[in-house]
């Protein structure tokens, strides 16, 4: 990056955090940990590295990275996976303090993590629907799909859930939480040999982050 001129700027640490997020969901774990290791001090980078270390079952490691990136860049997405990391580690009242800021905020900061996290958890799907929907109007991309098709998965409708999936997949993004959609939609619709192919490929995806 420094030979295009970029040099140690912010523009060369963004840089670097996608081509580590993209190099994480192909599941090159050893290229994504090369790779940010080049920005150590940059949120998304911190927060690739929490997302490592939980997925590869370190906890506390993760709650290390994750709360420095969070402190640097409080977005709803960091705190989600912050969540998950201190509720891993048995830290329960700090993973309650943090629920409840990302409660707070997430609906006016990020529609698309907000609607995910309250179809995944069931606390109110007709808000996941809503919040899916009007993301999906402004940004049809691979996760928007996939955000839209899982809160009509959450609220009992799974044959439009099915289209929204396909569309997600068509990309070839390499994501567990992707693949597990799939199959619980495609398994809602009784595509038994469907459900049980992205099924498979979650499994296999997860595996390979926690194998590097």
């Amino acid at each position: 990056l420094s030979a295009y001129g970029y040099g140690n700027s912010e523009t060369a640490n963004w840089a670097i955090s996608r081509l580590g997020f993209y190099l994480f969901l192909n599941g090159e774990l050893k290229g994504a940990n090369h790779v940010i290791d080049s920005s150590p001090h940059f949120a998304p980078a911190l927060f690739i590295r929490g997302h490592l270390y939980l997925a590869q079952n370190k906890p506390v490691k993760a709650i290390v990275a994750l709360k420095k990136a969070v402190e640097l860049n409080p977005t709803p997405e960091y705190r989600w996976v912050l969540i998950e990391a201190l509720t891993a580690a048995e830290e329960y009242e700090q993973a309650l303090f943090v629920k409840k800021q990302f409660e707070n905020t997430a609906a006016a900061e990020d529609r698309r993590t907000y609607s995910i996290y309250l179809a995944t958890t069931g606390h109110n799907g007709a808000l996941a629907l809503q919040l899916a929907a009007q993301e999906f109007d402004q940004r049809q991309d691979t996760f928007s799909q996939d955000a839209l098709a899982w809160a009509l998965y959450a609220n009992n409708q799974a044959a439009a859930a099915k289209i929204h999936i396909r569309n997600a997949l068509k990309n070839g993004t390499h994501d567990a939480r992707l693949y597990y959609h799939a199959a619980l939609i495609n398994l809602a619709v009784n595509n038994q040999s469907q459900a049980g192919k992205w099924f498979t490929e979650a499994l296999n995806n997860h595996a390979a982050v926690r194998e590097n």
